[in-house]
């Protein structure tokens, strides 16, 4: 260290930072074209996004194969079969932790909800690793059922899937695309949907949700973006029509 006070060129071993708002401040150097930190984010072209379901059950609501998990979701909703049974079938319905308290918390499920066979779906647990779950917006069922984003996964619609922030030095193509709803970890960084289309407008909870009210879908669009395409659309009428 005191060797390196007598270089005569002391900063060319160091690499130049510029913390700012539009990289959190960060204090890592960055090497990103002269034009990134002017390129919209994700969440300046959409409307809206929503995280991913988190479980925290140790994996009751989650199997590989069908079958077990809706063997054990019938039981656990069954009031004729007892906690210990239900237990037996997966210690963790029963478990106690994560803000669940495990008997206390299936006798409330048992008064306000019933099994739902149509709630079991394909759920991308990890990209490449598809498994089912029991997806429903009850809590304290899933630890954090997501239900805005539940309210999205109607039949036809898509997510684009992405990460608020890198958390690996190479962490591959930081996005995702499925039809289907993800898990909170599906992706490194935690799993943020941006639904192709959004429907129920006023669960979205931002300025910009009343600019459609008929509850039919429509494209998941910030008002910015759709005065750009407009633009876009405008700028190239405008040329066709020039050159005829």
């Amino acid at each position: 260290m005191l060797e390196s006070l007598r270089r005569k060129r002391f900063d060319a071993a160091y690499t130049l930072a510029r913390p700012k708002p539009e990289n959190r401040f960060s204090f890592r150097p960055e090497k990103v074209g002269r034009h990134y930190a002017s390129w919209p984010r994700a969440s300046e072209i959409g409307l809206a996004h929503f995280n991913g379901p988190v479980e925290r059950r140790g994996g009751a609501l989650i199997s590989i194969d069908r079958q077990p998990l809706e063997v054990r979701l019938r039981a656990y909703f069954d009031p004729a079969i007892s906690d210990t049974q239900v237990a037996g079938l997966h210690s963790s319905l029963l478990m106690t932790g994560n803000r669940i308290v495990g008997p206390k918390a299936r006798a409330k499920l048992l008064r306000e909800h019933s099994f739902d066979r149509s709630r079991i779906a394909r759920y991308p647990f990890k990209v490449f690793d598809v498994r089912w779950a029991y997806l429903a917006n009850i809590r304290p069922l899933f630890s954090e059922p997501s239900p805005d984003l539940l309210r999205q996964a109607f039949q036809g619609n898509k997510f684009f899937i992405t990460r608020d922030t890198a958390d690996k030095a190479r962490e591959g193509p930081p996005f995702y695309f499925s039809p289907l709803v993800c898990d909170y970890d599906c992706i490194s960084g935690h799993a943020r949907h941006f639904a192709v289309l959004l429907r129920d407008g006023q669960s979205l909870g931002r300025g910009e949700s009343h600019l459609f009210d008929n509850g039919q879908p429509h494209a998941n669009l910030s008002l910015r973006a759709r005065v750009y395409l407009a633009m876009k659309r405008f700028t190239q009428s405008e040329t066709h029509v020039h050159a005829e």
